[in-house]
Formats: structure tokens, C-alpha cells, sequence
């Protein structure tokens, strides 16, 4: 079989199939290329996820199905807007640019076309369009979800009507969206090999969202394409279950008298203040008082930071975020958060104001109850407090 492919599209498939597909397997190595009239398609996969990427507009001297190795990016000129030519025999692939492939590795076993997985066949996933503003929200999301390997139910996104939701077990954050993901635990890598697929991409693409029922597995994924390429990444539905992120959300019944102190700032003004507040510590305390709010930070000195008095701490830098009714006051409350969830929930565009709502009780025996960050009424952010001190 011959084929000549413009060397950009080549380069394009390369990168994702290195960066995607984890090589801990020979196979994992080789990606199946198909020519049919016109298309050209691409599969590879690492057993966790399935990335194909079809190419429109190609000529093939025949209709073939190959397995090949994938080619390093290095072999490509970045500059390059011509085309490179695959020819294909038995025991290796040629392209035109002087680069030979060796189909069969003397070292290691010889791989074949049927050694290659079996894989869902795309064509029959349902699709349903999603707006870009869905991938800011899902982006933002994405940053609360767990990277501890032993918590795999908390290593994925939840999908619950037009809610996304994410947490770690310190943080949840919840995005609405507004185009339709089937309602389920989607594996979170699933998100970041979005984000680096969207990268390929300049401009003028179209986002879909996939699921695929095969036998008794449910895939999910996403499909994303323009005029001359479509790319498509699927990968298994968890089996897990979510914590009930509801209750957190809107069901917290105080066991004791509380007092509600909620607040709004501007946004860029508080993204500056937590910006120079994390350069001089990891832990931000929120003191409640004075007819005030103050944010104080700090480096952490011997266990000061487990005192029941903070003033014993290193005050490095402080903030005042504004005057409070004095009716919702709770005089000395001082509330410490992690300073890097605090970020990760209040950095995004578009955003003009920001509402704080934090439930303080007023008795001994306290629970400890959250911080609920409102970010234009379609995302909700919720800290647990590291500590309460009143």
C-alpha cells in the first residue's frame, strides 16, 4: 500500500499517540492505519483508553488495513507543508522523507495485525454537541478531582443531569453545563487528553460529546473535529460509586446555633490578593471580626498552626475583604483553608464578582462546615476548612 499524507496531519498523529497512549506494552507501540477511498484512520490504544483520528481528503492505491509502529515526532520538519509518502511491505515502512520503520523488532516478538486489540468500532457512538464555555467549566472542574491512586472513585468526574462534579475529599467543585455528557463516573484522564486534543486544533472545531454501550460496558469520550480531521477519544465508564455531593451542597443541617456570614468582592482584586498571599505561605487564615473579614498567611513555624491561637503565627501579609453586617458576626472566628484549593477555585476568566457564604457555630463541640465560593452562579466551589478556631 501506498499513501501520501500531508506531514503536518503525520506529525499531529504522533504527538497524540505518544502523549496519549501509554507504551507499557509492545503493542501499545503500534497503531492500525486503514485506508478506504478518500479516509484514512488511525487507531491506537492502551487498553484504558481508544484514540482514533480520521483524515479526509487522502488517496490510497488500494484499500488496506495495516499495523504499523508509531513514528517518533523527531523524524518530522516542523516546518514542512508537504507531503510524506508511507510505503508498505512485509518487513518495513518507508516514508519519503528517508525514514525507515521496521515493522518486525528482532529484539522483541514480532507484532502482527492480529495481535492487535480488539476495539469498540466508533462509528456507532452517540454523539451530542457541547458549547466551548462546557470545556472552561470542565477544565476548572477538572482541578478538584484526586490524583491518589487508591481512591479511584474520586479519580474521575461525575456527570449528574447538567451538573459536573469533582472533589478529593478536601474540595468539590460543581460546573454547570450546558451541552448534553451522559450521566456517569467518567475516568479523569479522559479530560486531560481533551485538553491536550484541543491544542491540535486553531480554530473553527466542533465538540461532541460520546458514549458507546458495547455488550454489558459502557465508553464515554469526546469527538473533536473541523474540515480535514476528526479525532476521537473514548475510554471505560468507573465502576464506583460518588459520594453524595449533594448533602455537602445543599443539605447541611448545623447540629448547633450558627451564624451565616456571607460576603461578595470583586474578582481580579481577590485573584491579586490570594496571587501574593501564596508566595508567603500555604495556609490562609479567614479572621471574622471587627466588622470585618481579614485574610492573614503565613510560614509555618514549629506547630503553630495547630495552636488554638494563631496570632502566634508569623503574620506575613494581610488583606481586608470588607465591611460585614454586624449582624452576621462572629467575633474572633478565625477559619484556616489551603491556599492553593483557594486558587484553583477563584482563577478563571469572564468573572466580575465572587460570594462567600461560611457557616460559623458559636458553640463548643463545633463541626467544622465549609466555605462556599459562587462564581457567576454556574459554578460552586466548597473548601473544608483545616481548622476552626473561635
Amino acid at each position: 500500500m501506498t499513501i501520501a499524507i500531508k506531514e503536518k496531519d503525520l506529525k499531529v498523529v504522533c504527538d497524540l499517540f505518544k502523549c496519549i497512549i501509554n507504551n507499557y506494552m509492545t503493542i501499545n507501540n503500534y497503531m492500525t492505519m486503514e485506508s478506504n477511498g478518500d479516509i484514512v484512520k488511525f487507531v491506537g490504544t492502551d487498553m484504558d483508553f481508544i484514540l482514533q483520528i480520521t483524515m479526509k481528503d487522502y488517496c490510497s492505491d488500494k484499500q488496506e488495513k495495516i499495523l504499523l509502529p508509531v513514528p517518533k515526532a523527531k523524524y518530522f520538519d516542523n516546518k514542512s507543508k508537504g507531503n510524506i509518502s508511507i510505503n508498505v511491505d512485509d518487513e518495513k515502512i518507508i516514508l519519503s522523507n528517508g525514514i525507515s520503520l521496521k515493522r518486525k523488532n528482532e529484539r522483541e516478538k514480532t507484532c502482527e495485525l492480529i495481535d492487535f486489540p480488539v476495539t469498540p468500532d466508533l462509528s456507532s457512538t452517540v454523539a451530542h454537541d457541547m458549547d466551548t464555555l462546557d470545556i472552561d467549566n470542565l477544565a476548572w472542574v477538572h482541578r478538584a478531582s484526586s490524583r491518589d491512586e487508591t481512591r479511584y472513585n474520586l479519580q474521575s468526574i461525575f456527570i449528574d443531569d447538567d451538573d459536573a462534579v469533582a472533589t478529593d475529599g478536601h474540595r468539590i467543585h460543581v460546573a454547570k453545563l450546558k451541552g448534553k455528557l451522559y450521566d456517569s463516573l467518567w475516568p479523569r484522564d479522559i479530560f486531560k487528553h481533551l485538553f491536550k486534543i484541543m491544542k491540535s486544533f486553531k480554530k473553527d472545531v466542533e465538540i461532541s460529546s460520546l458514549h458507546l454501550k458495547q455488550e454489558e460496558l459502557d465508553y464515554v469520550g469526546f469527538s473533536v473535529k473541523n474540515k480535514e480531521m476528526e479525532i476521537k477519544i473514548i475510554g471505560k465508564v468507573v465502576d464506583a460509586r460518588f459520594p453524595d455531593y449533594k448533602e455537602v451542597l445543599y443539605g447541611i443541617t448545623p447540629e448547633y446555633t450558627m451564624k451565616t456570614v456571607k460576603w461578595s468582592i470583586d474578582h481580579d482584586d481577590f485573584v491579586n490578593d490570594i496571587s501574593d498571599l501564596n508566595k508567603m505561605g500555604e495556609k490562609i487564615i479567614m479572621v471574622f471580626g471587627d466588622n470585618k473579614i481579614k485574610m492573614i498567611t503565613g510560614e509555618e513555624k514549629d506547630d503553630h498552626w495547630s495552636s488554638p491561637n494563631p496570632d502566634e503565627c508569623q503574620v506575613t501579609m494581610e488583606r481586608d475583604l470588607g465591611i460585614l453586617p454586624k449582624t452576621d458576626i462572629v467575633n474572633g472566628a478565625k477559619v484556616m483553608f489551603n491556599i492553593n484549593y483557594m486558587n484553583d477555585a477563584v482563577i478563571l476568566r469572564d468573572v466580575n464578582e465572587i460570594m462567600f457564604t461560611c457557616d460559623l457555630s458559636e458553640e463548643e463541640g463545633y463541626n467544622i462546615y465549609p466555605l462556599k465560593i459562587d462564581i457567576n452562579g454556574d459554578k460552586i466551589a466548597i473548601l473544608m476548612p483545616e481548622k476552626i478556631m473561635l
